[in-house]
């Protein structure tokens, strides 16, 4: 026998807090009115320019991405640039800072250079200032 599906309960009464939609967010501008995001035009520039030069170098390069989504994600799509890019994967290593440290301790630095990069890129680490 066939049960009836039962309806839906009432709406809540409660009203969810108004938050500001992503998309709604002001954008940056520099004097000519480009957006400014992810950054200067002149830093992108600067960074396309450094993965090429990485790359082509055909030298040991280190990652050190943060390890959360985004700076895992960051490393990924900088590992694979470089091997689009032509870098031989052998020449790729990956650092992970040790849970409670940061890349400006002695430690992770001395670990880091233990690789014998030519190149280390740092992906989502914060700003020291």
């Amino acid at each position: 026998m066939k049960h009836k599906a039962e309806t839906s309960p009432q709406p809540s009464s409660r009203k969810a807090p108004k938050v500001d939609d992503y998309c709604n967010v002001q954008t940056i501008r520099d004097s000519e009115g480009a957006e400014i995001w992810p950054a200067t035009e002149k830093q992108m520039t600067a960074a396309r320019a450094f993965l090429r030069e990485c790359a082509e170098a055909k030298k040991k390069t280190l990652i050190v991405p943060d390890k959360d989504a985004d700076g895992l994600s960051a490393g990924v799509i900088v590992y694979r640039t470089l091997v689009k890019l032509g870098l031989d994967p052998k020449l790729l290593d990956v650092h992970l800072v040790q849970k409670g440290s940061n890349i400006h301790v002695d430690e992770e630095r001395k670990l880091m250079l233990e690789k014998k990069p030519e190149f280390i890129i740092v992906l989502d680490q914060g700003s020291r200032g």
